[in-house]
């Protein structure tokens, strides 16, 4: 699976740094010019293992095209604050947050930097670190493309976070406590989280999964996918609406929650899930609302403001 990155930066707190940096060369082939950027001539390919799941940056495959590789490790540790912890992602890198039975945060830094030269490669390197400080985590690096990084967060179940990724994706899972995340020109992933989530993609889809407790989130110009998992909603409901883009939603054929999907400015629709023969249709111009589950007052409320919506 390969990362797409993204940039920004700033997030938290004093804690413990341990590091280890490994440079592994790279065979160099025939660069041609210069250009008038580093990042232009250095192509990156970085590949996390399929599931997601790194525990060591040695199980990160990364090549750079016509230079020479530095690649390295970085943990963090810091104590849960009193307040919010603030994330953001690496400027050339991605952010996955995932919920652990701990009671601290630890965020490792898997970085990579490209050189005409090993020595180069392995200098850049050392510029690229995480930074600690009143309860913000950031990562800094050279001032230009000749490097990548992906920060790994396990965070206490109960953990309370701002996130967020400035050009590339964000990926949440299992957090119980308070969530706020927002990416501007990347992907935004958020699944299993039971507690509050605050969620805002601007330019990037958004992808909500099996989510419960109190949910707001918006996708102002991309895709909206929402997965509704189990029989019913657990917790106060979920407010979703993607502004200007296609909606996904898939409704479980047994869901006892009320589920309210509103259309508006013509917007095609397409409902394919078994709970559509049952629905209660209100269509006006163009406008209009799907009810599942009854008269009751619903819990998930979803809408798309000028697009698409297909339900399944």
């Amino acid at each position: 699976m390969k990362m797409h990155y993204f940039a920004a930066a700033s997030l938290i707190v004093l804690g413990t740094v341990t590091a280890g940096v490994l440079t592994v060369n790279a065979q160099r082939g025939d660069r041609g010019g210069r250009g008038g950027d580093w990042g232009d001539r250095y192509q990156f390919d970085i590949n996390e293992p399929d599931n997601g799941q790194v525990t060591s940056c040695d199980q990160i495959e990364a090549t750079v095209k016509r230079a020479f590789l530095a690649r390295g490790e970085e943990t963090v540790t810091v104590p849960q604050p009193a307040t919010f912890i603030k994330v953001s992602g690496p400027r050339n890198g991605g952010l996955r947050v995932r919920g652990e039975g701990r009671s601290d945060y630890q965020l490792r830094l898997c970085k990579f930097a490209a050189g005409e030269s090993q020595e180069e490669a392995t200098a850049r390197l050392a510029q690229v670190r995480l930074v600690v400080q009143n309860g913000i985590v950031q990562t800094v690096g050279p001032g230009d493309n000749t490097w990548r990084a992906n920060v790994y967060v396990d965070a206490p179940e109960n953990g309370q976070m701002a996130l967020d990724a400035q050009n590339g994706p964000l990926a949440i899972e299992g957090i119980s406590g308070r969530v706020i995340a927002r990416t501007m020109n990347g992907p935004l992933a958020i699944k299993k989280c039971t507690g509050t989530t605050e969620a805002e993609a601007v330019n990037g889809p958004l992808a909500l999964s099996d989510l419960g407790g109190t949910v707001k989130a918006t996708s102002q110009n991309g895709p909206l996918a929402i997965n509704l998992a189990g029989s019913a909603w657990e917790g106060d409901g979920m407010d979703a609406q993607a502004n200007n883009g296609p909606l996904a939603l898939h409704v479980p054929e047994s869901y006892q929650s009320g589920v309210q999907v509103t259309l508006s400015n013509h917007g095609p629709l397409a409902c394919k899930a078994k709970s559509c023969e049952q629905a209660l249709q209100q269509f006006e111009n163009g406008n209009g609302q799907l009810l599942f589950g009854g008269p009751t007052p619903p819990v998930v409320r979803v809408a798309a403001m000028n697009g698409p919506v297909a339900i399944r």
